[in-house]
Order: C-alpha cells, then sequence, then structure tokens
C-alpha cells in the first residue's frame, strides 16, 4: 500500500466495518521486505494503533519465516514484530518439512500468548538509536495499582558503521521506556522460557546482545500482578 493512500485512510470506518485490513506492501521472503513493513508500520503507528483492538486487526500480511530465505535471527525477529503489533499469525510454510529450529518458534506458547493477549492492544515502536529500534506493547498481567506488564522487543537491522556483522550490546534505563511501576518488573526471555532475569525497577539500565538483523524478545511482567 503507497504511504500516500495508507495517511489518507478513513481507519475509524474500516474498524467499524471490517475484522482485520492491510496497510502494507506485499510480504516477499526477505528480510528487507520483514523490516520495510516495520517501517511502513511505524510511520502510521498513531493511526494504526488508535482503531485496532479486539476484534479489528492491522495486517502487515504473513509469516514467511520457514521458507527459503529468512536467516534464524530474521525468523525471531518477524515472528517478535507481529506478535508486538497484534498481527494474525498466518503460516506460509511447508508444514511437512519445516525445519527443527523453525517449527520451536513457530509453537514458542509464550509468544503466542503475548500475540493473543487479552488486552488486545496493538503495540508501537517507541525508540530508535542509529540502528537499534525498540518495540512495546501494553499486555496482561495488570497490577492491582492499574500498572500494565509489556512485551518488549529490541531489534538490530544490521549496517552499524563500526561493525556491520557483529552483534550490539544495548542499554537502556527502563523509565526511558514508559515503564514506570516503582515495584519493578519480572523480566523472562521470550525465547527461552528457562532464563528469567530476575526484578528490574525503572531506574534500572537493562542490558541485551541482538545479533544483526536480528532482535530480542522480553516480557516485563509487572510485580505484584494481583
Amino acid at each position: 500500500m503507497q504511504l500516500a493512500l495508507l495517511q489518507s485512510a478513513d481507519f475509524k470506518l474500516i474498524a467499524k466495518h471490517c475484522n482485520l485490513w492491510r496497510f502494507a506492501d506485499d510480504i516477499q521472503d526477505s528480510v528487507a521486505s520483514v523490516t520495510n513493513i516495520m517501517k511502513q508500520y511505524s510511520k502510521s503507528q498513531i493511526e494504526l494503533t488508535t482503531h485496532a483492538g479486539p476484534g479489528r486487526w492491522n495486517d502487515p500480511d504473513m509469516l514467511v519465516l520457514g521458507n527459503y530465505h529468512l536467516s534464524y535471527d530474521a525468523s525471531r525477529l518477524q515472528l517478535a514484530i507481529w506478535a508486538v503489533i497484534a498481527a494474525p499469525l498466518i503460516m506460509t510454510n511447508d508444514l511437512e518439512s519445516v525445519r527443527p529450529e523453525i517449527k520451536e518458534l513457530l509453537l514458542n506458547r509464550d509468544i503466542i500468548s503475548v500475540n493473543q493477549d487479552p488486552l488486545g492492544q496493538p503495540g508501537h515502536k517507541v525508540l530508535t538509536s542509529q540502528n537499534i529500534q525498540v518495540w512495546i506493547r501494553p499486555v496482561t498481567p495488570v497490577s492491582n495499582f492499574g500498572k500494565n506488564s509489556f512485551a518488549i522487543a529490541f531489534v538490530n537491522l544490521g549496517g552499524f558503521a563500526v561493525c556491520p556483522l557483529c552483534p550490539q550490546i544495548y542499554q537502556v534505563q527502563l523509565h526511558r521506556l514508559g515503564l514506570n511501576s516503582r515495584r519493578g518488573y519480572n523480566v523472562m526471555d521470550l525465547f527461552n522460557r528457562s532464563h528469567n532475569l530476575g526484578l528490574y525497577t525503572p531506574k534500572d539500565t537493562f542490558n541485551t546482545r541482538i545479533n544483526p538483523e536480528g532482535v530480542t524478545f522480553y516480557k516485563f511482567t509487572v510485580f505484584p500482578s494481583n
């Protein structure tokens, strides 16, 4: 979809009559296509997030991980961002011959749970720092003080000038991302459920190591959640 057409769309009317709608170009089996759709989403994310919710979803097109051209890191990237923006998870790969590592991704219950979170509130990009992006989605549980939990994807688009093919360490204080519950958040790696990172407060600095054209993905569960 051309940007001018997207910006002129009446999403309030679309959401009234449709359960889902495409907002970007047809996806291709490449990391460039995945990141281009992310770019299209972020340019119009205020409109797209305002009118989406339970029963009315932004559709960035189908999952292409498990086909031919996405690396393992790029496969993780697409799955994480599609979960953050509450996209329909429609697979296109051959289920009879899917590689074990891709099957494990597609069957990740924690990421599926984020995608299908009952709040139904799509996420958005909140921060860009050179080739690093941070995408956040409010999710359940909600604390008895009305504070949300969050799913957060840290994206490395690649092409870092110093070392384009190197992983990068990214650091950020949580309050810069809007995580402001003084009681803190318990952090779990969504790609490795056994990896619990413990409790972080808004003033704490969170560190993550991200492969180029890849992602790290965490759930920050507000404490206490009941």
